[in-house]
């Protein structure tokens, strides 16, 4: 079973490699891509990313990390326990990016992390998903509506 991890705090570089190496596992995971199929399955008919948006947004919600420490859950994690349990997770805004890029990569939309700074110090993480009309911000963390667009200092792409 897949779980959450501990990464040192201030390790920039060691969350973002465990970010990537969750994402891949996620894409990669039959449980993950049937958490994209529920999501489709109880979409409201509009498109696809809209649809599975909405339900990631809406079904997994925001929870900072505990002050001393910064918490990594595998999107597997949230897939099995969700399916098999019926529990849905919090986590903060590297967990969520990192489920909602492993979902939409199950269902073979291209996608990508970024982790971004307003102020030289990394903040805040999201996911991004290419559509036709480029890549779109997929946030699950912040109030912040599909498609959002800001201007951050600095951008680290995972």
């Amino acid at each position: 079973m897949y779980g959450t991890m501990t990464v040192k705090l201030g390790g920039v570089n060691t969350l973002k490699s465990e970010m990537k190496r969750f994402l891949q596992e996620g894409v990669r995971s039959p449980i993950v891509r049937r958490l994209g199929e529920i999501a489709l399955e109880r979409g409201d008919g509009s498109d696809q990313v809209t649809q599975v948006y909405n339900f990631l947004k809406n079904t997994f919600l925001y929870q900072p990390d505990p002050v001393d420490r910064e918490l990594l859950i595998s999107p597997i994690r949230f897939a099995e326990d969700y399916i098999d349990h019926g529990i849905a997770h919090r986590g903060d805004c590297d967990d969520l990016a990192t489920l909602a890029g492993a979902v939409f990569g199950s269902l073979g939309f291209q996608t990508r992390l970024l982790v971004v700074s307003y102020n030289w110090e990394p903040e805040h993480a999201f996911a991004e998903v290419l559509t036709s009309i480029g890549w779109l911000s997929v946030d699950l963390a912040s109030s912040f509506p599909l498609g959002w667009n800001t201007n951050p200092t600095r951008v680290w792409v995972i």
